[in-house]
């Protein structure tokens, strides 16, 4: 029987097997045993590292079940394929974000956010974090990578989940590099897109979002969504947005979407809904909270925000990674 003791130890020694992780991702080792059982040696050539304190580090992967014993050395441990670049629904683009010394640094100053109410990433970086990643092409790259991997497969069941087959016009709002969009497009070749954010985000367009508007099947705007209405279309979506704002940001993009829909359209908002229930769920809420300013809601938290632009919630279909998509249609529908 696990002791307090152990139960409070693990969570203080949390962060050393957080660094362990994101060590291993960025010298290779879970590609390398992604093509087969290796030995430490092979890997350690392989990564250009020190063999003993290889052995260390994979010794702790083994512990948290990422690697596992084989006869020739090392396997991959299949929680860990979600970790590597050949896997359609990678992780590591999200692990590397949240490693980024800008993320880090603003959850060391947590305290701050606790007695100010206010989002610690802007003092600890000395800007809000969408300035911020203005400023910082490189770190730009990481977040744009990681927000469309955390999307991918999200928009891969949307896509099979929700019938789209009524739709002629999608408008995605907010949706940055066009990830999510060019997926959902790709499922439905009837579909034509627009891709709507901030000029400088979507000069960073994902290649296949690049291909989507070189064939004409998709056009991009420069939009800020608290001010500019998004263009008139059958559905709209809005992935991982209003967990950014507070509720009363929330309600005015929401209310500027309402402002041009249809009576016949549908709004799609895809988020994570918070539940006591959910540790992951509650995490998230806190990092909102750290990095934004932001926060996770439960379903009837966005329920009531939609009433406030005059928006029904529907229903909710639960996708995959903890994600659901809040289907919203204009009050007058119903």
């Amino acid at each position: 029987m696990r002791s307090d003791a152990d139960t409070v130890l693990a969570l203080l020694t949390a962060p050393w097997t957080t660094h362990a992780v994101h060590t291993a991702l960025r010298i290779g080792v879970f590609d390398i045993l992604d093509e087969g059982p290796r030995t430490t040696g092979d890997i350690a050539h392989r990564t250009r590292t020190h063999a003993p304190s290889l052995e260390r580090l994979l010794r702790l992967l083994t512990a948290t079940h990422l690697v596992t014993p084989h006869p020739d050395g090392h396997a991959l441990a299949p929680a860990a394929r979600l970790l590597t670049r050949a896997h359609p629904h990678s992780l590591a683009p999200l692990a590397r974000l949240y490693a980024l010394p800008a993320i880090t640094s603003a959850w060391q100053h947590l305290e701050h956010t606790i007695r100010t109410g206010h989002a610690a990433f802007p003092h600890a970086n000395g800007a809000p974090v969408y300035p911020y990643l203005h400023a910082t092409p490189d770190d730009a790259a990481v977040f744009d990578t990681a927000m469309a991997a955390a999307s991918h497969t999200a928009a891969t069941r949307l896509a099979t989940d929700h019938d789209f087959t009524t739709a002629r016009t999608l408008t995605d709002v907010g949706g940055g590099n066009g990830r999510f969009l060019a997926t959902l497009m790709a499922h439905h070749p009837h579909l034509s897109g627009t891709l709507t954010d901030r000029a400088d985000v979507l000069a960073r367009l994902d290649p296949a979002m690049d291909r989507l508007v070189a064939q004409g099947r998709a056009r991009t705007r420069p939009a800020d969504f608290f001010t500019d209405a998004a263009p008139p279309a059958d559905v709209y979506t809005l992935s991982r947005v209003l967990h950014n704002w507070d509720d009363a940001d929330a309600a005015r993009i929401l209310t500027r979407i309402r402002s041009t829909m249809p009576a016949h359209a549908r709004l799609l908002v895809v988020e994570r809904l918070l539940s006591p229930d959910s540790t992951l769920s509650i995490a998230h809420d806190l990092h909102m909270m750290a990095i934004t300013g932001g926060r996770e809601r439960t379903r009837d938290q966005y329920a009531a925000l939609c009433t406030r632009a005059h928006l029904d919630l529907a229903h909710v279909l639960h996708l995959d990674a903890g994600f659901c998509a809040l289907v919203a249609v204009p009050a007058q529908a119903h």
